[in-house]
């Protein structure tokens, strides 16, 4: 997704107000991201979340 939004690390941390070195984790799989912070790198590259009520007669 940074890829082709054309974004190097350092310039999508700077958008999402993250460091370089927490974005280059992320990337390469760390499991301990924060949602807060997977939150600000998805707006920062455009995207968002929706929430929704999950059906509660789903099995």
């Amino acid at each position: 997704m940074r890829e082709d939004a054309g974004l190097s690390q350092a310039e999508l941390a700077q958008r999402a107000g993250l460091s370089r070195k927490w974005v280059n984790e992320f990337e390469r799989g760390n499991p301990n991201a924060r949602i807060g912070a997977v939150l600000d790198v998805l707006r920062a590259l455009g995207y968002g979340l929706e929430e929704r009520a999950l059906d509660a007669h789903r099995t």
